[in-house]
């Protein structure tokens, strides 16, 4: 990131800011990409692009099991489990048909030792494409986890009154792509923040994910 300047470690940002420096680079003007895309552009995403971890996380003592699938079209089952000092407390099948993107958090000791497995299984024939496992232990969580990268518990953005017109207009008028990119090019010179304690809470309500009304975030906090 600080070699290329880049704002995150996403590869479209990296990617981004690696190409528009290089002074080899042609750059198709907008409008003729746009106008050839119309006449000569069918694309399908078959990117293969996939990524599985675990990444640290800003709630203590947790870190997540992160799946990112970029295929537009897709036909595997992902059989995800999570073994926990020799016993399996997580033992469940994700569909994947498209782009997809799942997370999970997951407590943990530094002296627990874990095993998470995505057993990737071609949905026709059953068969296993991939297999992923991960060995997490006092050594894992201190010394490599940390250069995955970082989960953010995050669940809303806050935006001064004053720049709130600018957003708006930003929203409306330009261009969209992918959203770190989008970010970067719209708001590179704005100032930006991050706060360590809450301020906005989530109100109790019927949760999609546990499939029950949820009084509690992750961290044990009362919902209003």
């Amino acid at each position: 990131m600080n070699k290329y300047e880049a704002e995150s470690n996403g590869i479209e940002n990296l990617y981004y800011h690696i190409f528009k420096n290089n002074i080899n680079n042609y750059i198709e003007p907008r409008e003729k990409f746009e106008s050839d895309a119309k006449k000569y552009f069918d694309f399908e995403d078959y990117s293969m692009v996939e990524y599985y971890t675990i990444l640290p996380t800003d709630v203590n003592n947790h870190f997540c099991p992160w799946v990112t699938i970029s295929n537009s079209k897709e036909s595997k089952d992902i059989h995800y489990t999570v073994e926990k000092n020799g016993k399996t407390i997580i033992d469940r099948t994700l569909e994947v048909r498209g782009k997809y993107l799942f997370w999970d958090l997951v407590k943990y000791n530094l002296n627990d030792n874990f095993i998470v497995t995505f057993d990737v299984k071609d949905t026709t024939t059953g068969e296993t494409v991939k297999y992923h496992k991960f060995k997490l232990n006092k050594d894992y969580f201190l010394n490599t986890m940390p250069g995955n990268g970082m989960f953010t518990d995050a669940h809303a953005y806050l935006i001064r009154g004053s720049k709130i017109n600018n957003v708006h207009n930003k929203i409306n008028n330009s261009k969209w792509d992918a959203f770190d990119l989008w970010v970067t090019n719209n708001f590179r010179k704005e100032p930006k923040g991050f706060f360590k304690e809450p301020l906005v809470f989530q109100a109790k309500g019927y949760s999609l994910i546990d499939k029950k009304i949820s009084e509690t975030n992750i961290k044990g906090d009362i919902k209003l």
